[in-house]
């Protein structure tokens, strides 16, 4: 724990709105051959793909998405989709596309700063979905006190077969 406190003085990590120049890196993380089968995609991405996706974005009052910054340099995302604001809940996700920064924090500090902002914005539940393969994010959010809940079997795009999946949860 030491070592990660002396990580966090050291260093400068900010979340940022999600904007049109965070596009390159994350169309470039989302093909990321190790990365990509972390990833629960239910359909192959393109660039045409990805810029449509962003438009959607914009206009989508049911998602607030940030990058992640680590000393300036934009290493991951992490979002809020399917916010429900009269049942006061929403599902989380995170990457750190930038695998030169795996294993440093980066995921956890960010997820608790997600908390905040939740709280903050009478959000009282956040939720994600982790495949049971996807040892560093079960840790990570256990690690900012989600707790798995219960699972379920699906298919995914790459993925032979179903995929169990963990709903794991963190009551603000």
């Amino acid at each position: 724990m030491e070592d990660k406190l002396l990580f966090m003085q050291n260093r400068e990590i900010k979340l940022q709105d999600f904007n049109e120049n965070n596009l390159s890196n994350t169309y470039k993380w989302l093909h990321d051959i190790e990365l990509k089968k972390f990833f629960l995609l239910e359909k192959e991405i393109t660039k045409n793909s990805h810029l449509n996706w962003f438009q959607n974005y914009l206009k989508d009052k049911t998602q607030k998405i940030f990058a992640i910054y680590y000393d300036n340099k934009h290493v991951g995302n992490i979002g809020l989709k399917n916010i429900d604001y009269k049942l006061n809940h929403s599902e989380v996700w995170i990457y750190i596309g930038d695998t030169s920064n795996h294993k440093r924090g980066i995921g956890l500090y960010a997820t608790n700063q997600i908390k905040n902002y939740c709280k903050d914005n009478q959000i009282k539940e956040l939720y994600c979905h982790v495949a049971e393969f996807n040892y560093p994010s079960i840790r990570m959010f256990e690690k900012a006190k989600f707790q798995i809940k219960s699972f379920s079997k699906r298919s995914f795009c790459k993925i032979k077969g179903k995929t169990k999946i963990f709903k794991m949860i963190y009551i603000i």
